[in-house]
């Protein structure tokens, strides 16, 4: 049982882990999205600065500088993509790993389970093998007390009966001894 327990710490751990290299991962790709986005905005920017700069078209600068500052619709869908991708890839993760954990859970409350009912089972076949024991002693010793009550009565029986004719004896012997006693007078 002690093993069960320790099984269960290691594959705590083990997810523990997973589950932070996949927060690194996830963390790494957003900055990495981020990074790309802001690079790719700023270039955008660069480029229509240096554009309208070129062609001198000093009355349409200040409104190319607000409209360079905010992404494309092709751009912030393809960013909106990209940032639910890394979402739904962690939360799949996330998803697969619960199912592990409660399989291997599942998998541990039915060992134990199985481990307690076998022990059940043993400590039942143990109180009822004691208890025949103990019937069986109970049965061979009221047997033994039975045929030791039978032979004390046969004995006790055999010995009043003994004492009986000593007794018949012994009385015939004094009223034969006596003086007004018949067998004397003949």
């Amino acid at each position: 049982m002690y093993f069960m327990f320790t099984d269960v710490q290691r594959a705590n751990a083990e997810l523990f882990f997973r589950l932070a290299t996949k927060s690194i991962d996830a963390f790494e790709k957003l900055t990495a999205l981020e990074m790309d986005t802001m690079r790719s905005m700023m270039t955008v920017a660069h480029r229509d600065t240096v554009n309208a700069l070129s062609e001198n078209r000093q009355d349409q600068t200040p409104g190319l500088e607000g409209a360079s500052a905010l992404p494309s619709p092709e751009k912030a869908e393809t960013y909106t993509r990209q940032l639910f991708n890394i979402a739904s890839d962690v939360q799949s993760e996330l998803a697969r790993w619960t199912q592990e954990q409660i399989g291997a859970q599942q998998e541990t409350m039915r060992t134990w389970a199985d481990q307690v009912g076998k022990a059940s089972t043993s400590v039942a076949r143990a109180a009822e093998q004691y208890s025949g024991t103990v019937q069986q002693a109970g049965q061979q010793g009221s047997e033994q007390m039975s045929d030791m009550a039978e032979r004390g009565g046969q004995e006790t029986s055999a010995m009043a009966d003994a004492m009986s004719r000593s007794a018949r004896r012994v009385g015939e012997q004094v009223s034969n001894s006596s003086p007004g006693s018949t067998a004397s007078k003949h």
